[in-house]
């Protein structure tokens, strides 16, 4: 047997002993009738399905699963398809495996495993859309997908289906884009009262461009479309409104079906990696070729571009809503079909997410148990992922859909190997830096767990957008920053807060008022259980108030997907406190304060003090002082962290004169020519800089004055009145300015609140918001102006990736409307930089100036990251500095030795103990400091004051007070008589602190002043009392006390006696009265007086000395160093 049959043979036996382990075998039906209504697979043989039978509790419920497949788009295609099990249910196996959402044991199904389980099989092509009447007789192929759907489901309805309580769509890739189209259909066809879902699993298809940057799977179904006749059979609310191919992707049309759907899909779906972004046709000398077979053969480039697949896919989910009956289930796994399979759907080593498996989610969400709506960080974060691998033997792309140039044919081949993976394949972990959390486990040395620093990026993780950081020791938490990522809408944009508990969050620090470092705080203040406090400075608070209600405003999203209102904004407004630049606070044992970071007016870095270990977060920080901010300030000491920004990754920035003559000159040579000048910049922040720059050229530029400038915001007025309060902020530039007149009221320069109070009529320049064009007043202007190629559009900052002023920086040919239309992309873009942001010069010097031995890199693209990376792990080789750059939920673990150290302070303080002495007072904890004062100085101290407890107790007794003092005497060292008027009874002091005192013939009373051991004396004192007028009450006077005294001697001698006995065996008296011990034939004398011990043997003579000595002290008076 060669290598080959012997590898396949070892696939084939694995893939056995697997489906024995975790399935079984269901035989097929076919539903004859229905070839007589035409509902027949491509090659007109009857449709069929899979049948095991529900039982018990689950008779009358029903999990109708569609098998996937892909489609054929024409008739080269269909012909391909129509001879195999894909195009004709004469191919079919008669056996099929029923494992994952459709086994029949509670243990791999729990919630559905006495279900009728029944899985269609797929052989038309087109997801049960098609119906063409006519036949071609040269192909007798048959488009009738829509009539097998129908048939299959009359069929089902018969067998029992018409009683069902509880009813689910299901089905996996191209059976799972069929649970999303007839979703509604099919709940109509069940009767009123079923409780009916669908759940989608990799069939959430996006509409993207692939690697060469042509949008194919858009055409590919357009032609299935029209192959098949399917509009008549699409839903009506989306045909309605798009081109028919374009319901094909959900993205388009998911939004409108009713019924509560779920979303089971990988981030970096294998098949849409395949053949949507990487296929054949747009990869012809196969540099994705090795990558699509096992991710972790991608190159940095590729796994980037799957990122940014992933951020489309993401942002293509937003259309579901945030409605509880949505379900979503998305993991960052290279997979595909996660239902079917044990090992996904419900296995101890299966995918999770917040440690909750697929088939718990499912069932959670069906049974209303709890919403489940959750979405991965990105990879490789999730360790619990079962990536696919396949087969690189095959002379083209096994075990996935692919498709072919020449004849488009989409066909799943499944890996056995993949099923047969062991456990932990999959499961690398990045190796970052010697403190990532991944290699933690490796160490063998013991840590304290309270010595542990955790660093967690919740945004901002290799990415621009959402920044949130999560910072943890000694059990004190602290959260940096809480934006939206402005390339997305709803849930989608905020951070990943449900890696988190809010409610143990200390306090939350907002850097400045940007949209992606604030526009999450009115969610995470009123939406969770967030119950810390928050601080930022006096202006970021006025300008987030305004920022944020205009971003409720204009944002274009539906009701349901809002993360807040204005309301949840005023409310947290009320919850904002404010900090002073230098100003120290303190919260729980975490003390803070900020510095000027330059940026925009308002913003800071933060310095936090836990228990001594420093660090500082810069937020978004410039070093260079412009027309009207500061630079940002160096702290005078090194962090022992520093979380800095990297956003401009190892590029320079142009000298500020360089660009400003640019920026001026674009604009001047386009109004020249009778262009318009768009310039998308944020309402605030770098719109002032630009604002200053242009009123000035304006002025210096007669010639212009006819020509508007227009500041095109709502907040327009608001946000000048803003600044003008805030002018003490901003640099001696625009303070000694103020001292003349206001450098923020602009001659030439206009406020538009709307697009309907613009007159375009001629040349003018806008600056309008959102900076990225997403929507709003400025992609108003620039889908107005976007074709002439007189107009420019001046990029002026930074732009996310996703969003369309990223996208036009590129120059493509043409730009999609607002409307959903394309035009072309004729004006011209210029990108000048005026982000006040740091670059790497800035970046360097300032590391270089703090020397941290930590660096923690966020707030950057993911390659500009790893570049600024590897400059600064050269720069500063010699140093050992880590530099560690987490991607999003990825932890970064250090530790911190911290000592314990307490001051003497006060009275304690005024004389230095010599060395053994032994320093007692009181041990006061503030947050992570510790003081030893004396109790008189509590309150000099402290907050903390001191008062004493006099307690006083009576006792009845009626014996001589002498027997309590020679009692008192037996048990404690230090039993004195005070002294006492003659009118008063006799008294005692036990150890200076409690007095026993006879004050009847019948009473005597215990008084003390409370303390932790006078409490422990008293007690004894009261207890002793109590025991002898138990036990004595005929001694009453001292002679008796004495004679008892005396008995009690003896008695003590004979309890000595008796614990020597127990502790050697042979013991007697002897001469003198000493005692005579005897072990193994050597012999010791003990002189019962003075504890001396005389003995040949020296062991023996050593232990009975310390035998003796430990029972001596034992029935001896407590001395009072044992009670001090």
């Amino acid at each position: 047997m060669d290598v080959k049959s012997r590898g396949f043979l070892t696939v084939l036996i694995c893939l056995l002993i697997t489906l024995k382990a975790s399935g079984f075998y269901v035989g097929i039906t076919y539903v004859e009738n229905a070839v007589a209504k035409g509902a027949v697979c491509l090659d007109g043989s009857p449709p069929a399905y899979h049948i095991d039978k529900g039982f018990g509790a689950g008779i009358n419920n029903w999990l109708v699963h569609i098998e996937g497949g892909g489609w054929c788009n024409n008739a080269t295609t269909c012909l391909a398809r129509k001879n195999t099990r894909l195009g004709s249910s004469k191919q079919m196996v008669k056996q099929l495996a029923f494992s994952g959402i459709l086994h029949n044991k509670p243990k791999f199904n729990p919630d559905f495993y006495n279900w009728n389980r029944i899985k269609v099989r797929y052989c038309d092509g087109s997801s049960f859309t098609g119906d063409v009447e006519a036949v071609d007789p040269a192909t007798n192929l048959h488009y009738r997908g829509a009539r097998v759907w129908l048939a299959v489901i009359e069929d089902l309805l018969a067998k029992g289906m018409k009683n069902a309580e509880n009813a689910i769509l299901s089905g996996c890739s191209a059976g799972g884009l069929t649970s999303i189209l007839h979703c509604d259909s099919f709940k109509a066809l069940l009767p009123m009262g079923t409780k009916v879902k669908c759940l989608s699993d990799a069939g959430y298809f996006i509409n993207a461009k692939d690697v060469s940057g042509t949008m194919h799977i858009q055409s590919f179904y357009e032609d299935v479309v029209k192959t098949h006749g399917s509009v008549k059979n699409l839903p009506v609310s989306c045909t309605s409104r798009v081109n028919p191919s374009l319901c094909f992707f959900p993205q388009y049309m998911a939004q409108q079906i009713r019924t509560p759907l779920f979303i089971l899909n990988a981030a970096y779906d294998s098949w849409q990696i395949k053949n949507i972004l990487a296929p054949g046709v747009a990869d012809p000398h196969g540099k994705w070729h090795y990558c699509k077979l096992d991710i972790k053969n991608c190159s940095p480039s590729q796994i980037q571009t799957m990122q940014g697949y992933r951020l489309e896919f993401l942002s293509a989910l937003t259309v579901l809503g945030r409605s509880t009956e949505r379900g979503m289930f998305i993991n960052s796994c290279y997979a595909h079909c996660q239902s079917e399979m044990q090992e996904t759907w419900l296995r101890d080593d299966s995918p999770v997410l917040n440690k909750i498996p697929i088939a718990k989610a499912v069932g959670d969400w069906f049974y209303d148990r709890s919403p489940f709506q959750k979405i991965d960080c990105p990879y490789p974060c999730d360790s619990t992922c079962h990536n696919r691998v396949f087969d690189p033997q095959e002379n083209h792309e096994t075990s996935s859909f692919r498709i072919r140039e020449m004849s488009r044919i989409l066909i799943l081949k499944p890996d056995p190997r993949a099923l047969c993976r062991s456990r932990g394949q999959g499961d690398e972990h990045l190796g970052e830096a010697p403190s990532a959390k991944t290699l933690k486990r490796s160490s063998s040395v013991t840590r304290d767990a309270g010595d542990q620093l955790i660093i967690t990026p919740l945004g901002a993780g290799n990415e621009v957008g959402r920044s949130c950081v999560y910072m943890s020791y000694k059990g004190k938490t602290v959260l940096f920053d809480c934006g939206i990522h402005p390339a997305y809408s709803g849930m989608a944009a905020l951070p990943y807060f449900d890696e988190i508990d809010p409610s143990t969050i200390d306090v939350l620090l907002v850097t400045h008022f940007h949209l992606d470092h604030a526009a999450s705080l009115p969610y995470f203040l009123e939406k969770t259980t967030f119950k810390g406090r928050v601080y930022m400075t006096h202006a970021t608070k006025a300008i987030y108030k305004l920022l944020l209600s205009d971003y409720v405003k204009v944002s274009k999203v539906s009701v349901e997907d809002m993360l807040y209102d204005e309301q949840d904004i005023l409310r947290s407004m009320e919850k904002i406190e404010v900090i002073d630049f230098h100003q120290t606070l303190e919260v729980n044992g975490i003390r803070f304060w900020c510095y000027t970071a330059g940026h925009v007016l308002g913003a800071a870095m933060f310095m936090v003090d836990i228990a001594g270990v420093r660090v500082l977060y810069t937020g978004d920080y410039s070093r260079e002082e412009d027309r009207h901010l500061r630079a940002a300030e160096t702290p005078q000491f090194s962090p022992d962290i520093c979380i800095i920004e990297s956003t401009y990754g190892v590029q320079l920035h142009q000298p500020r004169l360089v660009r400003e003559k640019r920026f001026t000159d674009v604009i001047h040579s386009t109004i020249s020519q009778g262009g318009r000048v768009l310039i998308p910049a944020f309402a605030l922040g770098r719109a002032q800089e630009l604002l200053l720059i242009l009123d000035e050229y304006w002025s210096n530029h007669p010639e212009l004055h006819n020509i508007p400038i227009y500041y095109a915001s709502p907040l327009a007025k608001r946000c000048m009145a803003v600044y003008q309060t805030y002018i003490n902020a901003m640099n001696d530039r625009i303070r000694n300015q103020f001292a003349n007149s206001n450098p923020f009221d602009f001659k030439h320069i206009s406020p538009l609140k709307s697009i309907e109070n613009f007159e375009d009529v001629g040349p003018s320049v806008v600056m309008a918001s959102p900076s990225g064009l997403q929507s709003g007043l400025s992609r108003q202007l620039f889908d107005m102006w976007c074709s002439d190629k007189k107009n420019a559009c001046v990029i002026p900052g930074y732009v996310v990736e996703g969003t369309l002023a990223k996208t036009i920086i590129n120059e493509p040919k043409e730009v999609t409307l607002m409307n959903g239309l394309t035009a072309p992309l004729n004006m011209q873009v210029h990108y000048i930089s005026f982000s006040a942001h740091a670059d790497f010069a800035q970046t360097s010097t300032f590391l270089k100036e703090l020397m941290p031995p930590n660096i923690i890199l966020v707030h950057g693209e993911a390659n500009e990251m790893g570049r600024l990376k590897q400059k600064l792990i050269t720069q500063f080789a010699d140093r050992n500095t880590k530099i560690i750059s987490p991607k999003n939920c990825q932890s970064v673990e250090m530790y911190f030795n911290s000592e314990k150290m307490a001051k003497t302070i006060g009275k304690l303080a005024e004389k230095t103990p010599e060395a053994g002495e032994t320093v007692s007072g009181l041990l006061v904890k503030k947050g992570f400091t510790y003081q030893i004062m004396a109790p008189d100085d509590l309150h000099v101290f402290s907050q903390l004051s001191t008062a004493n407890i006099i307690q006083r107790i009576s006792v009845p007794y009626s014996g001589a007070f002498g027997v309590i003092k020679h009692r008192l005497k037996q048990i404690y060292e230090s039993v004195e008589s005070p002294q006492v008027e003659e009118s008063e009874g006799p008294a005692l002091l036990v150890h200076e602190r409690v007095t026993v005192k006879q004050e009847s013939e019948k009473h005597v009373s215990v008084q003390w002043i409370s303390d932790p051991i006078s409490d422990m004396v008293s007690d004894s004192i009261v207890a002793l009392i109590l025991n002898i007028s138990r036990e004595m009450p005929k001694v009453t006077t001292v002679a008796e006390t004495a004679k008892t005294e005396e008995e009690t001697g003896k008695t003590t001698e004979k309890v000595i006696h008796s614990l020597l006995v127990s502790l050697f065996g042979d013991v007697k008296i002897g001469e003198q009265g000493k005692l005579v011990i005897t072990v193994d034939g050597n012999v010791a004398r003990l002189d019962g007086q003075t504890g001396d011990v005389e003995s040949e043997n020296e062991s023996l003579k050593e232990r009975v000395r310390t035998a003796f000595r430990r029972i001596h002290s034992a029935m001896r008076p407590i001395p009072l160093s044992a009670s001090s």
